[in-house]
């Protein structure tokens, strides 16, 4: 999604964590994929890959488990850099004591201005 300059900062940021979160929590994956698209999709159907990696994250948990879970987000700046990253919007499910579900977000300079995009769903 294409950002506005007012919407580079990090209260914003955090707000687009909390969205994609949201969407993907309650299964909404052709919306959160319409919103933010998916980098890693990898020639797969966007929605599609970001519900598979989300399952596959998963691993073992329940969506259930997941929507009770607590999150938090942070936003973290790059130092400038030749790839054109700005910033990393992360969501951190805390699925238990040993598991937690990590949704990023990448803002990164483009010729029209600063893109916001789902970047990967992963467990750690």
């Amino acid at each position: 999604m294409q950002l506005s300059e007012h919407q580079y900062n990090e209260p914003a940021l955090r707000q687009f964590g909390e969205e994609a979160t949201t969407l993907l929590l309650a299964g909404r994956f052709d919306d959160l994929a319409n919103r933010f698209g998916y980098a890693i999709a990898n020639g797969r159907e966007p929605a599609k890959a970001i519900e598979d990696d989300f399952t596959g994250a998963l691993s073992g948990s329940g969506v259930d488990e997941a929507r009770k879970a607590k999150h938090a987000v942070f936003v973290k700046h790059f130092k400038q850099n030749d790839t054109k990253l700005l910033a990393l919007v992360e969501s951190r499910i805390t699925l238990s004591a040993d598991k937690t579900l990590l949704v990023e977000l990448i803002v990164a300079a483009a010729p029209e201005g600063k893109r916001l995009y789902l970047e990967q769903i992963s467990g750690v």
